[in-house]
């Protein structure tokens, strides 16, 4: 299996603790069959300004176009209450992840010339 790390990068007023919450949002890769799906909130420490999520993504050998999904950020619920007053999300909420095909289906063709047929596969 393989996995995608997103950093996530926090500006203002780094004195206090804040919570923010992200998840996975399905596009044409499929949850549990191309990647493990996330719902969760990402705690930052008093100066913490950047965290590392990771979303798995599961690695399989069967050929399929490239896919992709998304990773969106909120504030989590009860968000007054966690980080105060006046916490928001900046401009980029969504980050959209694409999952590169790495299983080619191999080449088919016959060798002429030979009284017999050759398949030749090349994987």
């Amino acid at each position: 299996d393989g996995k995608v790390d997103l950093n996530i990068i926090r500006t203002g007023d780094l004195s206090k603790p804040a919570t923010v919450h992200y998840e996975t949002i399905q596009g044409s890769a499929t949850p549990d069959d191309d990647y493990i799906p996330v719902d969760t909130d990402l705690v930052f420490e008093a100066g913490e300004q950047s965290k590392v999520v990771t979303i798995i993504i599961i690695d399989d050998n069967d050929w399929e176009p490239d896919e992709t999904f998304f990773v969106r950020l909120s504030l989590p619920k009860e968000s007054d209450r966690l980080n105060g007053e006046g916490l928001k999300i900046g401009g980029k909420k969504v980050a959209q992840v694409v999952i590169l095909n790495d299983d080619e289906p191999g080449t088919f063709s016959f060798i002429l010339g030979v009284e017999k047929f050759l398949y030749i596969i090349e994987l």
